[in-house]
């Protein structure tokens, strides 16, 4: 090939696996030297796609979005091909498969290997000795916040719809009893976070809070860079395990996270700025067994009670405070 050098990674999954994903790709793009072109599958109905390519073009070191077959993807043109199987199968993986660099999912229960860990393991794998980068996301200049002298904090618990519903069971049922006791207790102002699907869901969140609450809705009112945007306002973000989370951890906004079915060691906030509520039941956390798949009753969320929420909530915020060396920005209330 002629010109710059140029890797091309492939990618069909989540909001949150590409924020996880991401400090690879830095990685790679700095051991290289190179740009990097995102291939993914032009046949790929997901509401999250254009999401996904937003973020990815918004990284300073991605050249192109790639769908595949509909647009050319020709393999010489690259030094590098990477891949993971820790995404949906389609035509351009199976190019992926047989000319690059293909690197195999770990048994996640056994390995305990976050998943930004297992991204990382892969360029380790073929001679990477570098550090491990940040995670990355590109945050819009827009749209800013109203003033406001108090705490700001951000409530997401957004899950990704599906045929099989999975994912709703990442769902938390007590947002609205944990916002009343932040607004009793702090007078904090609240920021609804979530896409389109969850509109509904806020709306009726809303309903149940006492009217004096100052909440500014942005559930499906902001691109996906957007809300990085949100979240660099606010003193703290709680949230289930949501992408919201993930972006979170990104742009530094201290985050809780609501953990039941889902892998901790796997999806957790890759953050030292955070903390972690967990299901009590000894079923939780089912993920990556077949049990996740049957289970419809989502035990493990409704044993999570809003004081305990709370509790966890306010020791952070006092740990955060504690941090703050002269009083400012984050512990600032």
């Amino acid at each position: 090939m002629s010109g710059e050098t140029a890797c091309a990674v492939y990618f069909k999954n989540g909001i949150g696996n590409l924020i996880m994903f991401s400090a690879a790709m830095k990685a790679l793009s700095d051991w290289k030297g190179c740009v990097i072109d995102v291939a993914t599958d032009s046949d790929w109905l997901d509401v999250r796609k254009s999401a996904i390519r937003e973020i990815c073009e918004g990284f300073p070191y991605v050249r192109n979005w790639i769908e595949y077959p509909r647009d050319n993807f020709n393999i010489r043109n690259y030094d590098l091909l990477y891949a993971t199987s820790h995404n949906g199968p389609s035509l351009a993986m199976d190019i992926f498969k047989g000319n690059g660099h293909f690197w195999d999912s770990p048994e996640w229960r056994k390995m305990r290997r976050h998943e930004v860990e297992f991204y990382m393991d892969g360029l380790h794998a073929i001679g990477y000795n570098g550090i491990t980068p940040p995670i990355q996301m590109p945050v819009a200049s827009s749209p800013r916040l109203p003033g406001f002298k108090g705490l700001t904090i951000a409530i997401c618990n957004g899950a990704a719809k599906s045929e099989t519903w999975r994912w709703e069971r990442k769902k938390w049922w007590g947002f609205h009893e944990l916002c009343a006791s932040l607004w009793r207790y702090y007078g904090a102002r609240i920021v609804l976070l979530g896409g389109d699907s969850d509109v509904g869901e806020m709306n009726e969140l809303k309903r149940k809070l006492p009217s004096k609450i100052k909440v500014i809705d942005k559930t499906g009112k902001t691109s996906i860079t957007q809300t990085a945007k949100v979240l660099t306002q606010c003193n703290i973000l709680v949230s289930s395990d949501t992408s919201v989370m993930h972006i979170a951890a990104a742009v530094g906004t201290p985050v809780v996270g609501i953990f039941g079915s889902t892998l901790i060691s796997k999806n957790s906030p890759w953050t030292d700025n955070s903390a972690i509520i967990r299901s009590p039941l000894k079923c939780s956390s089912c993920q990556h067994i077949f049990v996740f798949n049957l289970c419809k009753d989502q035990d493990c969320m409704k044993a999570i009670k809003p004081g305990d929420v709370f509790l966890t909530v306010r020791e952070f915020l006092s740990k955060i405070k504690k941090r703050s060396k002269k009083g400012k920005g984050a512990g600032s209330w």
